[in-house]
């Protein structure tokens, strides 16, 4: 083998050599960074919080509702043959305004859905909004954490609140509440909810449905106005039933046992009652025809209260009834 031919050869050997040792190297370097992210990871863990996977929903009925109004605009620009022409510019305006709103509404969800997020660790909270937009905050800076219920938590520096979430939240929701403890930052109750002090009342459902039910049934009201289709007996029967809606609402938001030394009950439209502990002779729990179940207090004298068996707080109103020494039947 002459010189010519042994130069390629050992050229050849070198390059191999050389990225034999290259690689060596490299994956030297890279067991090295591993080993730290683990160890890394191992100090300071990572949580995250992402918003709940059933706002994602909100992308496909945006894009449905978006899609439905161009159509409409559409259809009554060009007049499109297979679609009714509505006249009425009234009319016509009202049905742009629910649709741009369910379109909006899927938008905001979708925002949540797919962008809101909390990210923290033991030192650094870094709270993205809806919007996208990013704030960075130290475990230090929250010097409150305030819950109601254990289904809503805010965070507060100061007087001033920073972030708050859900406990519908996917992720690693309980996790900060730890941390925090550790710090001696314990949760505070927004709603008492002890059997020193809590407050018995409707559900948030319980609450919105006579509300929403309101605004739905007016809305039909309006539009049957507008648009002169209406009878007299059709706006009379619709204004019942926006009133008793409204009375509804009223008995919904208003209804409140507040249970201290004494049961402070409060009613829409009636003055409030304070009823001593020693004045109750005994406590029943009842099903109505309807199988609505009530807990009702029997008082000393007076009218007996009837509380709702599932609103929030009953159980640690019976707990305290059972301290009392009040049997429940």
């Amino acid at each position: 083998m002459n010189i010519k031919e042994l130069v390629p050869v050992i050229s050849i050997l070198l390059s191999i050599r050389i990225a034999e040792y290259a690689m060596k190297k490299y994956k030297e370097q890279k067991d090295v960074e591993v080993t730290k992210k683990q160890k890394s990871r191992k100090q300071t863990k990572k949580y995250i919080i992402t918003a709940p996977s059933i706002l994602k929903v909100g992308l496909p009925c945006g894009i449905f509702f978006g899609c439905t109004t161009i159509a409409f605009i559409l259809s009554q620009i060009f007049k499109w043959e297979f679609v009714q022409q509505i006249e009425n510019c009234y009319f016509m305006l009202i049905c742009l305004l629910v649709s741009i709103g369910f379109t909006v509404l899927g938008i905001v969800l979708t925002l949540y859905g797919y962008i809101w997020k909390i990210e923290y660790d033991t030192q650094e909270i870094i709270y993205r909004s809806a919007l996208g937009i990013t704030r960075k905050y130290r475990i230090e800076d929250i010097t409150r954490c305030v819950g109601k219920r254990r289904n809503q938590y805010r965070f507060y520096q100061g007087e001033k609140k920073i972030f708050q979430y859900e406990m519908d939240a996917e992720g690693d929701v309980y996790d900060l509440l730890i941390i925090l403890k550790k710090r001696g930052i314990d949760e505070e109750e927004l709603i008492p909810s002890t059997k020193e002090h809590c407050i018995v009342e409707p559900m948030i459902i319980r609450k919105i449905l006579p509300i929403i039910g309101f605004c739905i049934y007016t809305f039909f009201t309006i539009v049957l106005f507008l648009t002169r289709d209406g009878k007299i007996w059709m706006y009379l029967l619709l204004g019942v039933i926006d009133l008793l809606l409204l009375y509804y609402s009223g008995v919904y938001w208003y209804d409140q046992l507040e249970v201290q030394d004494k049961l402070y009950k409060k009613d829409f439209l009636k003055k409030m009652r304070t009823v001593e502990f020693k004045e109750i002779t005994k406590v029943e729990q009842h099903k109505s025809i309807i199988e609505k179940e009530y807990i009702i207090i029997y008082v000393k004298g007076e009218k007996p209260i009837k509380i709702d068996r599932y609103n929030e707080n009953v159980e640690v109103l019976l707990m305290r009834l059972k301290d009392e020494k009040i049997s429940v039947m």
